[in-house]
C-alpha cells in the first residue's frame, strides 16, 4: 500500500512539473485580485487574503463581504480563478492516480 502511494506521489510530481507554471500563474494572479480586493475594499491585507482563499474555494463563509462594485466584481473573478484552480488540482490527482494504477496494472501482469 506504501508502494501504490509513493507511485501516485511519483506520477503527481511528474504530472506537477509540467503544469507548474500554470499552477504558479493562478496563484499569483489570486494574490494580485487579493491585493486589488483589499485596497479597493479598505481591509487589512490578512483579510484580504483570508476573503480570497475562502471565496477561491467556494467555501464563502459570509464574514467578509464586499461592500462596493468594483470588490463585488473582484468576488466573481476570484471564484472563477478559484474553481479553475480546484479544476488543475483535480485534473492532476486524476492523471497521477490513472498512472499509477496502469503502472500496477503492468507490474502485475509481469
Amino acid at each position: 500500500m506504501l508502494y501504490d502511494f509513493s507511485r501516485f506521489l511519483y506520477h503527481a510530481g511528474k504530472t506537477l512539473s509540467f503544469t507548474g507554471g500554470i499552477f504558479l500563474a493562478l496563484a499569483s494572479l489570486l494574490l494580485c485580485l487579493s491585493l486589488l480586493f483589499t485596497y479597493l475594499e479598505g481591509i487589512g491585507f490578512y483579510e484580504g487574503l483570508y476573503f480570497t482563499t475562502i471565496t477561491a474555494l467556494t467555501v464563502g463563509y459570509g464574514d467578509i463581504t464586499p461592500k462596493t462594485v468594483g470588490g463585488r466584481t473582484l468576488s466573481l473573478a476570484i471564484g472563477i480563478v478559484g474553481v479553475i484552480f480546484a479544476g488543475l488540482v483535480v485534473a492532476v490527482a486524476n492523471r497521477a492516480l490513472a498512472e499509477a494504477m496502469q503502472d500496477k496494472r503492468a507490474d502485475s501482469d509481469n
